[in-house]
């Protein structure tokens, strides 16, 4: 299986507490403000539980989403993106039709069983903040192979509507375009 483009919910991350990376010109308290400021601004913090576990020497930072966050928005948030991205609504009710009435932790299950190629628990998904490898999990709602490169028509559109809406008020945001170009 390749590498895929993907768009998700983050339903869970965590990483390693480390020591000031060495290339951070500053005291150890300047790192550590430097690295919760760049957490804050990817993450919004107030979304998720955290937890911390001692693991040895080190301590591992985790945080999971708020069950009653995603259950209460879960359903909205496909409804309102998949239209975007998919003209077709067969997979999008057929989502919906089973997570309905869901608590987390089925939620979680249907997104693990991997039934839906809309709608897959993707773990282990990693990127580095400070020199802190953040490990993320995510219930990915679009999927985009290397494979099919040449079908990103669908994606580039998902992209070119977001930023007409976030930008609304600006006449010119209506007229992006996302393409590769040669």
């Amino acid at each position: 299986m390749g590498q895929h483009l993907s768009v998700g919910i983050c339903t869970s991350f965590g990483y390693y507490e480390s020591k000031k990376d060495y290339r951070f010109m500053g005291t150890e308290e300047e790192y550590q403000e430097a690295f919760n400021k760049e957490l804050n601004e990817e993450f919004p913090l107030d979304l998720y539980d955290k937890k911390i576990k001692n693991d040895g020497d080190k301590k591992y930072v985790s945080f999971k989403i708020k069950p009653k966050i995603l259950e209460e928005n879960i359903i909205s948030l496909i409804k309102q993106q998949f239209p975007f991205y998919q003209p077709g609504a067969y997979e999008l009710n057929n989502i919906v039709i089973k997570l309905e009435d869901k608590n987390f932790k089925e939620i979680i299950e249907v997104a693990d069983d991997k039934e839906y190629y809309g709608f897959q628990l993707l773990p282990y998904y990693s990127q580095e903040i400070l020199n802190n490898n953040i490990n993320m999990e995510l219930i990915a709602f679009f999927l985009e192979g290397k494979i099919i490169m040449e079908t990103y028509g669908p994606l580039f559109s998902y992209f070119e509507k977001m930023i007409h809406i976030a930008s609304k008020e600006n006449p010119l945001s209506q007229t992006i375009k996302v393409r590769i170009m040669e």
